[in-house]
């Protein structure tokens, strides 16, 4: 069961990241495609070149555009976002990356922060035109949980950190790795610059049935003793019989 667990994880984790890392690149490559004559103009041109890119990425909270001040100017969607424009990066997290960005002038994701009250994500920070930036930000729960397109095994219960910062927890991880101890298994893989660390437990449905195999493999060995027993006594019967 821990070999069939050790090897659903690592599927898991390179499919997972993968997948993710694809995506980030191909949205990537697109904004600057897109923008690849002249940056945005104004919020209603932005939200026209940007809306099919939100509506076919559901798990972005927000595609922004960053002045050279570092203030955001421009955001997609507009109604969630729109209390942030003009916000300066303050934030350690995500102002980081922008830094590194800028001086790698490579997309920079940024270490795990808290977007919105108790819930963890990213900022994947975009060098566009010398100093400006498009940002990616999105939940991690968004690309790690079990209803995420980038999963592989749904029902694979784990623990994902990035260094020692927890992004994503099955609902039943404690539960199971608690019970099942002996059975954990540990991973780790890289999202672009990050690299990040996974726990995980057979699902429940595997660990009913091998324990329905072995509570089958229990009975079975007891009727075959049962049976063996009572061959035993009618052939020491007739041995009996016979003397």
């Amino acid at each position: 069961v821990k070999k069939l667990a050790q090897k659903a994880l690592n599927e898991e984790a390179l499919y997972l990241l993968k997948n993710l890392e694809e995506r980030l690149t191909f949205l990537t490559n697109d904004l600057l495609d897109r923008y690849r004559d002249s940056p945005p103009r104004d919020q209603k041109d932005y939200l026209r070149k940007t809306k099919d890119l939100i509506e076919s990425n559901p798990f972005l909270l927000a595609i922004n555009y960053i002045s050279s001040d570092r203030r955001i100017r421009f955001v997609s969607p507009f109604e969630r976002n729109k209390a942030v424009i003009g916000l300066k990066i303050e934030i350690a997290a995500p102002k980081e990356a922008l830094e590194q960005a800028k001086s790698s002038l490579q997309p920079c994701l940024s270490r795990p922060f808290e977007i919105i009250q108790g819930e963890s994500g990213y900022s994947l920070m975009i060098p566009y035109d010398r100093d400006k930036f498009f940002e990616l930000v999105f939940k991690a729960e968004s690309v790690f949980g079990n209803d995420s397109r980038f999963r592989l095994f749904k029902d694979l219960e784990m623990k994902i950190s990035d260094q020692k910062f927890s992004v994503f927890h099955s609902p039943e991880f404690d539960n199971l790795s608690s019970d099942f101890f002996n059975l954990k298994v540990e991973g780790k893989g890289t999202l672009l610059n990050r690299t990040l660390q996974f726990k995980a437990v057979p699902p429940q449905e595997l660990l009913e049935k091998t324990a329905y195999f072995w509570q089958s493999i229990a009975t079975g060995s007891i009727f075959l003793c049962f049976v063996l027993l009572v061959i035993v006594i009618l052939l020491q019967a007739l041995e009996y019989q016979r003397t």
